[in-house]
């Protein structure tokens, strides 16, 4: 097997394809599931023969997909997995000879139920790695929509506050002002256009409360801020 350029060389050309690290201690089982996975087009098999070999490549070079027997010659393929980077994000796929205990986890192909190893592991190989791929996808779009409500939050906390607190001093000196002219009995004619402004205030105050219910609501459900107002697009 070629060995694979390894992450952040300068120059080097973009990958084609998947590539899938083949992590088997037994240099015949090795090779059968090569041979099987040769022919698929787009699939690049590369293999470890231990759990050591495995974090070298995973360190070295972008993996998609990681294919493994539970036991191996350094380890098992719990241990490989709980080192591997989180945000990476790789399946990982066991490959058994009978059935996994109760205490196994994870994607599993069972060879021995594949009746013809060389064409079947090749398409369970890829089912599976449709399904992840999916729920990579949609996982990626909750994140969108998280992102676009708290942007949301953002925004309609952002004008609740600017346009509610200049409101508040205007409706309030336009209060103040009916009361004084009450009082020191002014023209009629004079008071209308205080009472205008007081009025227009009340109907603006009246439309930035479905904005207070759009804040409350998002905050009730957990959406948070932008840490940042600056991160808002334009």
């Amino acid at each position: 097997m070629n060995a694979a350029a390894p992450h952040g060389n300068a120059g080097a050309s973009p990958r084609a394809g998947l590539t899938v690290l083949l992590v088997e201690s037994d240099p015949e089982r090795a090779d059968r599931i090569e041979q099987a996975l040769d022919g698929v087009p787009g699939l690049r098999v590369v293999h470890a023969p231990t759990v050591a070999a495995a974090r070298q490549r995973l360190d070295a070079e972008a993996v998609d997909v990681v294919l493994t027997r539970p036991d191996l010659s350094d380890g098992t393929a719990d241990d490989l997995v709980g080192t591997m980077p989180v945000a990476r994000a790789i399946p990982v796929i066991r490959l058994h000879d009978a059935p996994a205990g109760p205490d196994m986890s994870g994607n599993r192909i069972r060879l021995d139920t594949l009746r013809h190893p060389e064409r079947e592991l090749p398409f369970k190989l890829l089912e599976i790695m449709r399904a992840h791929q999916q729920e990579q996808q949609d996982r990626a779009r909750i994140e969108e929509l998280e992102t676009l409500l708290r942007q949301v939050r953002t925004r309609v906390s952002a004008v609740y506050h600017e346009v509610n607190n200049p409101l508040a001093i205007i409706s309030g000196n336009a209060q103040l002002l009916l009361e004084l002219a009450r009082v020191m009995e002014i023209d009629p004619t004079l008071l209308q256009p205080i009472e205008d402004i007081e009025q227009a205030s009340r109907r603006l105050a009246d439309l930035l409360q479905p904005l207070s219910a759009i804040r409350d609501t998002l905050r009730e459900h957990g959406i948070e801020p932008l840490e940042n107002p600056r991160d808002l697009p334009e």
